[in-house]
């Protein structure tokens, strides 16, 4: 498609942030965000871009939940999406990726699992018909869209987002705890693997931009009801130095870092029992901002718009920035 440059994250830039914005002065950006991504999958988008093309430049929008020690996707899910990245030779030539074929071949079209899926497709295109159910709309450039219905309980929907924080995003399920492994501790592997994407980018002489997108003030609250605040501080702080440590060891500059938490006019619109979708000017839910937001999260990052929330963060203003 000729998008050799990648946007990197979460679903939060996923949803949020546009390719194709003026901003980024057609650079061919292509939205390479996945649902709950760790750093380790960005890792591999990023060398797998890399195997194909040159990359010029990359956005990566890094996520606080990922970097818990507890949380991790199933390991059949990344060793599958890994499958699907050949790195070093065509996809065709590649005996990893062709018995990957077979066997999603074998699995989806000789199963009684793909007819029932069928049997389930047909009845779900009659709901999408009546508008009963919410289909999402993927975009060329790798953006999507979430098709919302009318009547969608907006207060209801912040609410089950703010649940899903705390009962499975922040503490998995499966190990309800939250760590970030300080540096005393054993390593964590998410910082381990976001060092390395620091470390290619300079190798590779990418202009990589990181970008902490903001939530909505209601889940900041349930992050310091749940006693993260600290962490989350410490997170930043972990992000700015190893970005500041990469740059020493590789005898360049380091990359600029931005940070949009916080208490702005953005973060903290108003959700009613009565609010609508269309009443909220910048997010979708108390995790996601919407392309609006996206689109001037973007021009103030790459000057085309006035500093009116956010900034830059660095070793050197870290503790002034959290301390305001």
């Amino acid at each position: 498609s000729g998008r050799n440059n990648l946007i990197l994250g979460t679903s939060r830039a996923g949803r949020g942030i546009d390719p194709d914005h003026p901003a980024l002065h057609g650079d061919k950006f292509y939205n390479f965000a996945t649902p709950g991504s760790r750093p380790a999958l960005d890792r591999h988008k990023l060398e797998a871009a890399l195997a194909k093309n040159k990359v010029e430049s990359v956005i990566f929008f890094v996520d606080f939940f990922p970097f818990n020690s507890f949380a991790s996707l199933p390991e059949n899910f990344v060793e599958s999406f890994v499958d699907r990245l050949p790195t070093k030779d065509s996809a065709l030539r590649s005996p990893a990726y062709l018995l990957q074929v077979l066997e999603d071949f074998s699995n989806y079209f000789w199963s009684y699992q793909s007819l029932w899926d069928s049997v389930k497709t047909m009845r779900q295109q009659r709901e999408a018909e009546t508008n009963k159910l919410h289909y999402t709309t993927l975009h060329d450039n790798g953006r999507w869209d979430v098709n919302y219905s009318p009547d969608r309980q907006t207060l209801q929907a912040f609410r089950q987002l703010e649940a899903s924080y705390l009962n499975s995003n922040w503490f998995p399920a499966a190990d309800p705890r939250f760590s970030l492994n300080e540096p005393e501790a054993a390593p964590n592997k998410a910082f381990a693997e976001f060092r390395k994407i620091l470390e290619i980018a300079q190798s590779h002489d990418i202009e990589l931009t990181l970008i902490m997108l903001p939530v909505h003030a209601r889940l900041l609250e349930n992050l310091d009801y749940a006693g993260l605040w600290q962490h989350f501080e410490a997170w930043k702080k972990r992000i700015v130095e190893l970005n500041e440590a990469v740059a020493i060891s590789a005898g360049s500059e380091p990359f600029n870092v931005w940070d949009f938490n916080g208490y702005y006019p953005m973060s903290i619109e108003m959700v009613a029992p009565d609010t609508k979708l269309h009443d909220l000017h910048w997010m979708y839910d108390s995790g996601h901002i919407n392309k609006v937001a996206g689109d001037r999260i973007l021009e103030i990052v790459f000057g085309q718009a006035e500093h009116s929330f956010g900034g830059k963060i660095s070793a050197g203003n870290i503790d002034a920035w959290l301390l305001k």
